[in-house]
């Protein structure tokens, strides 16, 4: 990590030779009313002193430069950004499922929240029901205001069973059709155990609330 702290970016490096470049010109020469000092064909040896100094900081500059580049490429850096990748990746996804199930929890908590409250009032119902048939003198209002309470209650409880009746109906018509899809191919593929304990998965949150209202 030390090494990448200290290696500046492309547009650093490029920025830093022309800086140099700059520099070297503009110390090193003066302005120019002759012929140009040098051309294509000239050597290196056969160059003034000045330019001379300039190439050779300029070559200095880059070599060092890609000396950081094979020193990093030594150690793989490379490799362990494409293996950060695929880990954030894989967080992504478990924090996708943590995320789903959280959700589920919540839903479930809300349900249970709704169901307690509504055993709670029809506890205190039935309690006033009772009193009123233990005291019909002091407590006949009791049994006038819930005289319909039996019939609701009892029609609820009705409409839930036939709800969760229902969810057992479709559950077992998808367990159907994956043993049936199982059965054709010569062995389940990692897709199909997954798909099947994802299955059984959400088959198990409503029995969650079907357990919470007894």
């Amino acid at each position: 990590m030390s090494l990448l702290r200290r290696l500046p970016s492309s547009s650093t490096v490029v920025n830093s030779t022309k800086t140099i470049i700059d520099d070297e010109v503009s110390q090193s020469t003066t302005p120019i009313t002759g012929p140009a000092p040098f051309s294509k064909s000239t050597k290196f040896n056969d160059l003034p002193d000045d330019i001379k100094r300039t190439f050779e900081t300029i070559d200095s500059h880059i070599q060092g430069c890609i000396q950081i580049s094979n020193e990093l490429e030594q150690r793989k850096m490379g490799e362990e950004a494409i293996k950060g990748q695929e880990l954030i990746r894989e967080l992504h996804k478990e924090l996708l499922g943590v995320s789903s199930v959280i959700q589920s929890d919540s839903l479930f908590a809300k349900d249970l929240k709704v169901k307690t409250e509504q055993a709670v009032q029809d506890t205190i119902v039935a309690t006033n029901i009772i009193e009123g048939f233990k005291n019909p003198h002091q407590s006949t209002a009791y049994l006038k205001n819930h005289a319909s309470f039996p019939l609701e209650f009892f029609t609820r409880v009705t409409q839930e069973m036939q709800e969760r009746l229902q969810w057992f109906k479709n559950i077992i018509e998808q367990i159907e059709r994956k043993l049936s899809a199982s059965a054709s191919q010569s062995q389940n593929t990692p897709q199909d155990i997954k798909d099947y304990q994802n299955l059984r998965l959400t088959s198990r949150e409503p029995m969650k609330s079907t357990l919470s209202t007894y």
